[in-house]
């Protein structure tokens, strides 16, 4: 008897052997390098078309917006820096807040004031639809403008007071 009779059986001993290598199937560490790559590739086409993309920000604003809800009104606060109070509408209109602006670019083309090298800064018609909830009172609404923020406070319907939760039982198991 030899010694290597003893030993149990190498299942895996030729899968690192070189000239039988193109005839086993790909693990998936294979697979996940394949992927990694593809993916790090993928992401290096992405970044050379984003940096060599015009930037698409000067054609389009959307302000932020913040709500905040108190037991007797909500406020909404947008801010929308550069733009003159008089290019900024609101509207109330079915349950909905439509707030309505356009921040005119501020330079003007041509060389005696210079070349841009660079702009940043958004520019265009902006427009934001709120659905407001229903305890809204619409003939509450007040606006006021400050410092590029613009802030709209809506009284709400008092809740009705003779709410009150319902239990709810468990189901009895039959047998």
């Amino acid at each position: 008897m030899k010694t290597s009779d003893l030993k149990p059986w190498n299942w895996f001993k030729d899968e690192n052997n070189d000239k039988n290598r193109h005839f086993s199937l790909p693990t998936r560490q294979d697979t996940r390098d394949v992927w990694r790559s593809m993916q790090e590739q993928m992401d290096d086409i992405f970044e050379v078309v984003q940096r060599n993309m015009p930037n698409w920000s000067k054609n389009f604003m959307k302000p932020d917006i913040d709500i905040r809800e108190t037991d007797d009104h909500y406020e909404i606060t947008a801010e929308i820096p550069g733009v003159d109070e008089d290019k900024v509408t609101l509207e109330m209109s079915d349950n909905l807040l439509i707030l309505k602006g356009e921040k005119k670019a501020e330079h003007e083309e041509g060389e005696k004031n210079g070349e841009f090298h660079r702009v940043e800064r958004s520019y265009g018609s902006f427009k934001r639809i709120l659905n407001l909830p229903e305890d809204v009172q619409p003939d509450s609404a007040e606006a006021s403008f400050d410092k590029g923020v613009l802030t709209v406070t809506i009284k709400r319907t008092p809740l009705a007071k003779n709410r009150h939760k319902i239990k709810i039982k468990e189901k009895k198991k039959t047998a």
